[in-house]
């Protein structure tokens, strides 16, 4: 290793870290959110959790917020607040008519398109090695999450929507963060996807004061980690790994989300499901040892 490859290393292995923090939080929320669900709708869901995860952004990052917030970012904002806002809604809509199985395996197909869509929109060059990786991921995504026959139903063309969706918010998201501090652009992302959501709850959802009080432990979990800590490490991270490689990463929200489920709800994993993470963490092992593409640089 040669002394420039060192400290991109280092970076990487930071940014990697930063991921995986991201994916645990992100799949044991699981929990919380399927608890959740059966008191209030989505957008009422996402609106709490995103204009609150804005308060507690603005209450612990003022001074850094303050200092680094430029009006020139807020169409950048916006847009990824519209991108997480887009996903979230796609996959509801999708989850209503579709089994929990293949919604979870049609999601996870971010972590392809992801590489797809830069090396097709943005002419990325993807080395072989995350290629790889991917196909090692998206079979064990298969056996984690599938277990029954395919077929097509209209709900799946919907989760399809939020898959491209979540690699949207990856490329631009890592397009965003190298010009903007994370923790601004966060926060500005939660406060437009919070205000999208507002108004989906104010056009087609009635909530009461009581599904949001017996909603609230759930929501508190959301707030503070699964948004505060989740999207927010997603972006510091994003700043040292590309692109296609921080989405296979935060795939292993499957793998989290299954082992959460076993814990607190009792759905415990068989010998394919098992199969299905280590297949996952294998391709996430490879894709992280690939090389940069050529002519690409470090982002730090």
């Amino acid at each position: 290793m040669t002394t420039t490859d060192a400290p991109q290393s280092a970076h990487r292995s930071r940014g990697a870290f930063y991921l995986i923090i991201t994916s645990f939080v992100w799949g044991v929320a699981f929990v919380p959110q399927r608890i959740a669900s059966a008191h209030i709708e989505a957008n009422t869901f996402n609106a709490i959790k995103y204009l609150g995860a804005t308060v507690l952004m603005l209450s612990l990052f003022w001074r850094t917020l303050r200092g680094h917030f430029r009006a020139s970012a807020l169409t950048r904002m916006a847009v990824l607040g519209f991108l997480l806002f887009a996903g979230s809604v796609f996959q509801q809509i999708g989850v209503a008519s579709t089994t929990a199985g293949k919604a979870g395996f049609i999601t996870g197909l971010y972590m392809v398109f992801t590489p797809i869509l830069l090396m097709t929109l943005w002419r990325t060059q993807i080395s072989r090695r995350c290629w790889f990786g991917a196909l090692s991921a998206l079979c064990g995504l298969g056996l984690l999450c599938v277990d029954e026959r395919l077929t097509i139903v209209i709900g799946d063309l919907w989760v399809l929507g939020s898959a491209i969706m979540f690699s949207l918010l990856l490329i631009y998201g890592d397009r965003f963060v190298a010009q903007n501090d994370p923790i601004t652009l966060a926060t500005g992302q939660y406060f437009f996807c919070g205000i999208f959501s507002a108004l989906g709850l104010v056009l087609f959802e009635r909530p009461t004061c009581i599904a949001i009080q017996q909603a609230a432990p759930s929501l508190a979990y959301m707030i503070f980690f699964s948004t505060g800590v989740g999207y927010t490490f997603a972006l510091i991270g994003q700043r040292y790994v590309r692109p296609e490689i921080a989405g296979l990463i935060l795939a292993l929200e499957a793998v989290f989300a299954a082992l959460a489920g076993s814990i607190f709800l009792d759905e415990r994993l068989n010998a394919q499901q098992a199969s299905g993470c280590a297949l996952m963490l294998i391709g996430c092992l490879i894709a992280q040892q690939s090389p940069a593409a050529p002519g690409a640089t470090e982002q730090v």
